[in-house]
């Protein structure tokens, strides 16, 4: 190789005096008098010998290696645990939809059972007083022939036995009606609570320092009850329309069967400040207070 500074020198030494720079024999006389210079092959060879030390006594390379294999583990690991935790969100939103939808369809079940009976009751005041308007239309006609009648005899036949048709004025019937009262405010928290219990947990408290075996940090126990009225409301219940009653509770964890399908063990709660302490004291750092609404149930 040329020297980059004189055109067709070859290099020939190295200056250790310039912190190991290329010279030539140019170079060497007219800016490198009384420099230390060793030659290119030893140069190279001792350079070479403490590269090979380096590698000898250097063990970052293993220790990069172990790292990379536990990070690829905590990848896998992680994922499964990622993705089992997505499919047991998902199956506990697919089943609190269907017990949603079980609730309204027999709210509306009730609902028009109620009304069936109010209606039919209503209808038949209905004809009932339908009834009386023709009978007192009659009873009117039949007057109004008799006051232009002369035939005296008839007048008193027929008027003996005409009577004007006594009615009796129909009360707001006494049934129970069902009613949804405005300003249903929903409580998405005790929604969230019907997910149940949910464990956020540092990763690291799961393994240990090269991982064996992973401990679920997504644990979950059965759906716990959830009122019909922090869905729809209040219903009222009315007895002579004014008197409201409330309608009976629904308990979601009966129509949870299949929680003994779940691939985790189940935990009992915690409060908030109970799980910050053990937090605290595993890591054995000062934790702030975890968001509780998004975190706790």
């Amino acid at each position: 190789m040329a020297c980059s500074k004189h055109i067709g020198k070859p290099y020939e030494m190295v200056c250790y005096s310039c912190n190991q720079k290329l010279v030539c024999h140019e170079c060497i006389e007219k800016k490198h008098i009384g420099h230390k210079f060793v030659e290119l092959k030893t140069s190279s060879a001792m350079i070479l010998s403490g590269l090979r030390k380096q590698k000898k006594e250097n063990s970052d390379f293993a220790e990069i290696q172990r790292d990379l294999k536990d990070c690829q583990t905590l990848k896998e690991k992680e994922q499964e645990l990622a993705k089992h935790a997505r499919a047991e969100i998902i199956r506990r939103r697919d089943l609190l939809k269907r017990i949603i939808d079980e609730m309204a369809e027999n709210l509306l079940q009730e609902q028009e059972k109620l009304y069936i009976k109010i209606s039919s009751t209503l209808e038949e005041h209905e004809r009932e007083d339908s009834e009386k308007v023709q009978e007192i239309l009659q009873f009117q006609s039949k007057l109004a022939e008799l006051e232009k009648s002369d035939d005296y005899i008839n007048v008193i036949k027929t008027g003996k036995k005409m009577h004007l048709p006594k009615y009796v004025k129909h009360l707001i019937p006494s049934m129970m009606r069902m009613t949804l009262r405005p300003g249903c405010a929903i409580d998405r928290e005790q929604i969230r609570k019907a997910f149940g219990p949910v464990d956020i947990d540092y990763m690291n408290n799961s393994y240990i320092v090269h991982p064996i075996q992973v401990a679920s940090v997504y644990s979950v126990s059965t759906v716990g009850s959830l009122d019909s009225n922090d869905l729809f409301g209040d219903i009222g219940r009315m007895s002579n329309i004014t008197n409201p009653t409330r309608e009976p509770s629904l308990d979601l964890s009966v129509m949870d069967n299949d929680v003994g399908r779940r691939q985790v063990s189940p935990v009992s709660q915690v409060s908030p400040q109970t799980l910050d302490k053990e937090l605290q004291s595993a890591n054995g750092a000062t934790c702030g207070p975890l968001n509780q609404t998004t975190t706790y149930v």
